[in-house]
């Protein structure tokens, strides 16, 4: 068993609010991993990109990506649809420099259609954009915590069983959410991880959040047990796949620091 526990974004007690300082200090607090958040717009380039892998590399902190949240790729707008395919494809490209090897992303909205055909639209475009790009760099198509989202357990795992290029990240408060509080015990964190037993790698997030009729209003600490992560980590303990753990919650490095103490 690997796991790797980071945070999305920068460290709040990173000196500086920046990649680079957040890097140094996930190296003083024992974690090893940083989500590079990009999603309100990409703000780096290919050059600042090779300086900050170069860094991580030096401080043995690995790295992934989450696409900015404009992204719809269930969209009938065709200019909506382009830029968010060109989007994606340029935070493949960074992320591709920066050696993180997965790109996160929120696949888009139903819209009030039916989602079959929704999944067929989100696996074409999705299946456009891995056919022509050449390097590692996955997608990581994230379970989504809103009713309106693409994004439920079945289709993720249908999406990534078909296309090598993409992997789930399953995000265990946004499943929470949208089963208005259903991971209540060990064993319905257990029923979740086994729907994804063929994947040999697992990319987590990790929050608490508050809900309602199935939809995520926001985050919160894991000291809330919306859900209680302690299930997760007694679980995790007796896994042995290549495991990656993102702390989305408000409290960021406290709650990774935290998490990593149960296992």
């Amino acid at each position: 068993m690997t796991i790797r526990i980071g945070i999305a974004d920068i460290p709040l007690s990173s000196k500086n609010n920046n990649i680079t300082s957040g890097i140094e200090r996930m190296k003083e607090l024992d974690l090893n991993h940083i989500e590079i958040s990009f999603v309100k717009k990409i703000y780096i380039n290919k050059t600042k990109a090779e300086n900050i892998s170069q860094i991580a590399k030096k401080f043995g902190i690995t790295l992934t990506c989450h696409a900015p949240y404009y992204i719809d790729l269930a969209s009938e707008d065709t200019s909506i649809l382009e830029n968010s395919k060109n989007t994606l494809i340029l935070n493949i490209e960074i992320a591709n420099v920066l050696g993180a090897n997965i790109v996160v992303i929120h696949p888009g909205l139903y819209s009030e259609r039916n989602p079959s055909d929704v999944y067929r639209l989100i696996e074409k475009n999705l299946r456009d954009i891995t056919d022509n790009y050449a390097n590692d760099v996955k997608i990581g198509v994230e379970t989504t915590g809103r009713q309106k989202s693409f994004g439920t357990v079945d289709e993720i795992l249908k999406l990534c069983q078909n296309n090598e290029k993409l992997c789930p990240v399953i995000d265990f408060g946004h499943i929470h959410a949208f089963t208005d509080g259903g991971l209540k015990t060990k064993e319905d964190f257990k029923n979740v991880l086994d729907q994804f037993s063929k994947f040999k790698t697992l990319h987590i997030h990790m929050s608490c959040v508050t809900y309602t009729e199935g939809n995520e209003k926001q985050h919160t600490p894991i000291a809330s047990k919306e859900p209680n992560f302690k299930y997760l980590a007694e679980l995790l303990k007796n896994d042995t796949r290549e495991i990656i753990i993102i702390c989305e919650s408000p409290n960021r490095e406290y709650d990774a620091t935290d998490f990593k103490k149960w296992l």
